[in-house]
């Protein structure tokens, strides 16, 4: 599930930033890589969970629609597995959106650590000078 893939991918990197500037340049570069790729996976299934988020309220919608046409034919059963369903769905619909937050903070988390680690390993000294401003035209 999607909320499994962004904790897995969010502990990768904050194994990565515990061990910046032990990493040879080509293993970080390599783990960037891996990194990078997972945001673009999460990007990708936040604009589906979207697109799903609008076909659940319109299924939402129509189930509701059902159960009261069910009802009103003297379809009691009907309403009543329509609803207990329904209940059922949105418990776990619930479930899901709690799991989605709880990782969406710790994204949150994870770039505020990303930034500071980043940081403390370019002191000052250290700080690139783009090489433009290195050339003597």
């Amino acid at each position: 599930n999607s909320s499994d893939f962004m904790f897995q991918s969010l502990a990768l990197q904050r194994r990565y930033l515990d061990s910046v500037g032990k990493l040879s340049p080509a293993d970080e570069d390599a783990v960037w890589h891996v990194i990078i790729r997972q945001r673009a996976e999460i990007n990708e299934r936040r604009e589906y969970c979207v697109r799903l988020n609008t076909t659940w309220a319109s299924a939402v919608r129509l189930c509701e629609v059902a159960a009261e046409a069910a009802f009103s034919s003297g379809a009691e059963h009907a309403c009543v597995t329509i609803r207990t369903h329904l209940d059922l769905a949105h418990g776990q619909v619930e479930e899901a959106r709690k799991l989605s937050t709880e990782a969406d903070k710790l994204l949150i988390q994870t770039k505020v650590l990303e930034v500071e680690r980043l940081a403390s390993t370019q002191g000052p000294e250290e700080e690139e000078v783009p090489e433009a401003y290195l050339r003597e035209d």
